[in-house]
Formats: C-alpha cells, structure tokens, sequence
C-alpha cells in the first residue's frame, strides 16, 4: 500500500479539495492530534451491524447546533462516577409506558420557581419512616380526604376554620385546654351520660334552656353572672319528700 506524503499522487477515499488529510491518517496542519478529518458537507453514514466503540480517555462533544436521537428499541446506560446535567432552556419528557424509579441514597430537590403537579389518576405516597414539610402557605382543594394515623400529633398557633357540617364519632376524647373562648348561635347536644369535674367555671350566659333526665355535677365552685330562673319544686321531690 502506498504511502500519501505529498509528493507521490496516490488514489484516496475522499477528494482531497473538499477534505484535508495530513501524514499520520490525517492530522491537520497545526494540530497535535494523531488523526484528524475535516468535512466540508455533509457526513452520511450506514453501518449494516454493530459498531463497538472503547475510549480509554475522555470524549468531548460540541454541537453548535440541534441533535435528534431515535432509539426504536430498549436503551441501557450505566455510569459508575457521577452524573451532572444542566439544562438552560425549557424540558419537556413525555412518557407513554410506566416509570419506575428507585433511589438508594438521599434526594433532594430544589424548585426555585412555582411548581405545579397534575395528577388524573390516584396516587399512593408510601413513608414508612418520617415526612416533614417545612414551607409557606399550603392550600389544598379535594373533594375528600381521608386518613388512617395510629398516633397524630400537631403543633399549630393560630388555626381557622370554616366547616359546613361536621360529624364525628369517638370512642374517647380528653382535652386539655388552659383558655377557650366559644361563640355559637344554635347549639344542639344529645348526651347520654355526661360526667363533668371542674375546679372554676365561669358562665356568661343570656339564656339557658337546660332539660335532663339526670345530671350529675361534682364542682369545687360555680359562679354566675346574670338572672337565672329555676322551675319551682313539686311535691314528692327533695326537699318536700
């Protein structure tokens, strides 16, 4: 095989007015590459089987312009080292099939702008250990909501709320509440048995509708402030028995 050096004419691949091709397989004038190709036009290329590519250094790529990559089978990617992308513009990904993603060490996401999630379909969030959320104002629109907590604790400073009906069912309930303050307009309750222990109770009332079977009251001190009318005693009841 003849050796290209300048001085002998030897028949090449290409035409040398359109490409350059230097000794060592092409290495352009200045440059300190062992081969270099420079293509005027456009490349086309058709390889009927595998292509096998090993790079024991690095590769560097610049596209000056756009790229468009169709795979029309499966793709596997592994990377032993780290991976770092930075997008500038807009993304968008679009997928037909199911995701599954799983994450062995730590996650961390930072949304510096407004973040805005659609989900049609239910969603199911599986935190067997811990959940914090720690941000601004939260405001959720559902049209139900439901819950199962073995043990629920919350910590809030001021809390409001506006509900049209609420009906609750517990077993047993203890509250301890050092100031509250109620306004209600029509108050309705059906107790069977209520027991009550109170160390001061104060009560403001305008008017008070109070019909019981039996009430049991044990207090320590009871003040009132305003009339209070009492029906009269009957015969046959304490103290005319």
């Amino acid at each position: 095989m003849a050796t290209f050096d300048g001085a002998i004419g030897t028949r090449t691949r290409v035409p040398l007015d359109g490409d350059d091709f230097m000794p060592h397989m092409g290495s352009l004038v200045g440059s300190g590459f062992k081969e270099d190709a420079k293509v005027h036009g456009t490349r086309n290329e058709l390889v009927t089987g595998n292509i096998t590519l090993k790079f024991t250094a690095n590769e560097d790529i610049l596209l000056l312009g756009s790229q468009t990559e169709k795979i029309m089978t499966n793709r596997d990617l592994t990377i032993i080292g780290t991976e770092s992308e930075k997008v500038v513009g807009g993304r968008t990904t679009s997928i037909i099939g199911q995701l599954t993603e799983s994450y062995v060490a730590g996650q961390m996401t930072s949304c510096i702008g407004p973040y805005n999630r659609t989900d049609v379909a239910p969603v199911t969030w599986l935190c067997p250990t811990q959940t914090m959320i720690n941000s601004g104002d939260l405001y959720e629109c559902k049209i139900f909501d439901g819950a199962i907590t073995a043990i629920a604790q919350q910590n809030t400073g001021i809390k409001i709320e506006t509900t049209g009906q609420a009906t609750a069912f517990t077993i047993h309930k203890m509250e301890a509440t050092s100031f509250q303050t109620e306004v209600e307009v029509i108050h309705g309750m059906a107790t069977v048995s209520t027991n009550e222990a109170n160390g001061l109770s104060n009560l403001i009332s305008g008017m008070i509708n109070n019909a019981s079977g039996t009430t049991a009251r044990l207090r320590a001190m009871d003040a009132g402030l305003g009339p209070e009318v009492s029906p009269p005693l009957e015969m046959g009841t304490p103290p005319f028995s």
